[in-house]
């Protein structure tokens, strides 16, 4: 078991830099860091939006046999006068099916968070499982993590380089932290290693920024972006309508089936061309986002079959509120303006599903549409975790591995559904039922939601999130349920009472003030690998 130490604030390479000791090690010290001149407290330099593997490495990892201990430890001081000390352990451990990281140190929220992440991710390693616990008195943290390499424990002999690319990744996010800018520095104090190598400067922040966000430039990109997440919003609120439309010829398993079927065709391309059917990384990720796709999508057309399109769009809205919940599971810190938005909109849910005057109140139909919204918040939490990783060109073939394993899901499910349903079980089908029942299919409805509502909204999304944040597609994504009743009410005449208008009112207005307020989503931060 190895075990490394750094004490960070701004790190010094040695007597010429002047700003503390050198690297200490249990043999000659390797420089690991970029020097740094002193800067004002007052300002602070913001990391860059393209960022590589690691912003500072080792030009050489200290060497550690294999069952040795081994400590390193960088003194330096921060410009706040707060020492912040890390320590990072590795271990093998067969029970555990991986490697054991495990990181202490003093928290500062999201951002080291996903500095390790993305670390770790440059190396090639998949983080399978984590445990985040902070103390909340003095804000140390012991985070755990099973790590692995291509399904396998990593090997003992690369335990020094791992630790070391986590080590750099808390330091270097602190100490961007407490530094001005890098515009005043010589391009000789910008150095990487023993000097060979070349240091990408940060951006600084413009002045009035937050810092949470960069402001949005309104160009024709960023117009043109919020226009089709407009669109996609509008899409997805219509779909509730065409599915119940839909289901009053075919059954909600035939339904899916080739709805699902024409969008993976649709992106079939876009995966041949990205070789995803070869790529272990996207098939493992499209397995687990695929199966709650599945889930939310059966759920969603059953439900719809037991209740109106209009309430089914509203129960929808509760997908942007679930991803703050397993965002707190998994040991970020929520706002409590999260917790009182879930409180209001779940009033809201009490006065839509009350307002009907049919009295049957909520029923199985609202349940089902609810468990739907959850594997979708659930699906885009764990497509922000694993998408972390995975370059943007491999999103196509990630988004078309998804729909080819949601089409076999469903192909399946109509196999089970027909049997049970079908005189004389599959066996008595033969070729021209088959045809039969294809030729009466309502394809005009099928081809648009498959073409529609899935394949072309996810191609918007893909597109759209290259210029504008996830919290700006989040908030106009909360126009979902309004464009459901709306078309709800033109082609299928459902309405409100008067408290379900206002109970979508709630619900819709304390999302998006929810998501406003409290950055319900955050926006992915993709790895930039080195060549």
């Amino acid at each position: 078991m190895n075990t490394r130490m750094a004490t960070n604030g701004v790190v010094g390479m040695g007597k010429g830099a002047g700003l503390g000791p050198s690297l200490r090690a249990r043999r000659p010290a390797t420089p690991v860091v970029v020097v740094v001149a002193e800067q004002s407290r007052s300002h602070r330099a913001r990391q860059s939006a393209r960022r590589g593997p690691t912003a500072c490495a080792a030009s050489e990892p200290l060497e550690a046999e294999p069952g040795t201990s081994t400590t390193t430890s960088a003194d330096v001081f921060s410009s706040t006068d707060e020492l912040l000390t890390y320590s990072v352990t590795l271990s093998n451990d067969s029970a555990e099916n991986g490697t054991v990281l495990k990181l202490s140190g003093k928290d500062r929220g999201r951002g080291l968070l996903s500095d390790v992440t993305f670390a770790l991710a440059s190396l090639e390693l998949d983080v399978v499982r984590a445990s985040i616990y902070t103390n909340e008195e003095d804000e140390e943290m012991e985070d755990t993590f099973v790590i692995q390499k291509g399904g396998l424990s990593v090997p003992e002999e690369t335990f020094s380089y791992v630790e070391e690319t986590v080590l750099a990744a808390c330091l270097k996010s602190a100490t961007l932290y407490s530094l001005a800018s890098f515009s005043s520095l010589d391009e000789s104090e910008l150095m990487l290693g023993d000097g060979g190598g070349e240091g990408e400067a940060s951006e600084v922040a413009p002045e009035g920024a937050s810092d949470g966000e960069t402001p949005m430039k309104w160009t024709f990109a960023t117009v043109g972006s919020i226009a089709l997440v407009n669109l996609a919003a509008a899409l997805f609120g219509s779909n509730q309508v065409l599915i119940k439309l839909t289901e009053t010829e075919i059954s909600p398993s035939t339904l899916n089936f080739v709805r699902f079927s024409i969008a993976a065709l649709a992106f079939l391309p876009l995966g041949l061309k990205a070789g995803a059917f070869k790529k272990k990384k996207l098939l493992s990720a499209a397995r687990e986002l695929g199966t709650y796709l599945f889930i939310g999508y059966t759920a969603q057309v059953l439900g719809l079959g037991m209740t109106s399109a209009s309430r089914g769009a509203v129960m929808a809205e509760f997908s942007v509120l679930i991803v703050p919940f397993w965002a707190k599971l998994s040991g970020q810190k929520i706002p409590n303006i999260v917790w009182y938005a879930s409180v209001i909109a779940l009033f809201g849910v009490v006065l839509v599903t009350e307002s009907d005057g049919s009295g049957a109140g909520f029923n199985l139909g609202d349940a089902l549409c609810l468990l739907s919204a959850m594997c979708f918040g659930t699906h885009v939490f764990r497509t922000e975790q694993r998408t972390a990783s995975i370059d943007n060109e491999d999103l196509p073939g990630l988004i078309s591995l998804e729909l080819c394993l949601l089409a076999v899901m469903c192909g399946a499910y109509e196999l089970v559904d027909l049997g049970l349903h079908n005189p004389g079980g599959l066996q008595s089908l033969n070729l021209q039922q088959i045809s039969y029942h294809l030729a009466h299919l309502p394809w005009a409805n099928l081809v648009a939601m498959g073409m529609g509502t899935t394949a072309l909204t996810l191609f918007i999304e893909i597109n759209a999130l290259q210029n504008i944040s996830s919290t700006l597609a989040s908030l106009i994504y909360t126009t979902e349920p309004l464009w459901g009743a709306l078309f709800a009410a033109v082609f299928l005449k459902e309405k409100f009472g008067g408290l379900g208008y206002l109970g979508a009112f709630l619900i819709v207005g304390s999302t998006a003030y929810a998501t406003v307020k409290g950055g319900v989503v955050k926006q992915t931060e993709k790895v930039v690998k080195a060549d």
